[in-house]
């Protein structure tokens, strides 16, 4: 994840710190536009970080942020995450991840 006030690569999610950036930044989005009534998509999130847990720990974050505050967010991905020739997921955990963060 890119931490979007230095604009420096973060290796791993999930740290309070990285959680309550994230936050601030939908709340930003959500009280400058959805709250004024003018709809938001964020048309592609996805990760580059290395590390499963961190990328699924980013996209569940994101996606129930985004979700809880009426935001359509569109997860992106390049084929590393879903194996687009035999239809299966590559990444053990992040469906279920998704799932979880809209429920």
């Amino acid at each position: 994840m890119t931490d979007m006030d230095s604009q420096t690569l973060v290796e791993d999610m999930g740290s309070d710190t990285e959680v309550r950036q994230m936050t601030n930044r939908i709340d930003q989005v959500t009280d400058t536009f959805v709250k004024q009534g003018v709809p938001v998509i964020v048309g592609e999130y996805g990760t580059i970080a290395s590390d499963t847990q961190s990328r699924i720990a980013f996209c569940k974050t994101l996606s129930a942020l985004c979700h809880q505050r009426g935001i359509a967010a569109f997860f992106w991905d390049n084929g590393e995450e879903y194996d687009r020739v035999r239809y299966q997921w590559r990444t053990e955990g992040l469906p279920e991840a998704l799932r979880e963060s809209i429920s």
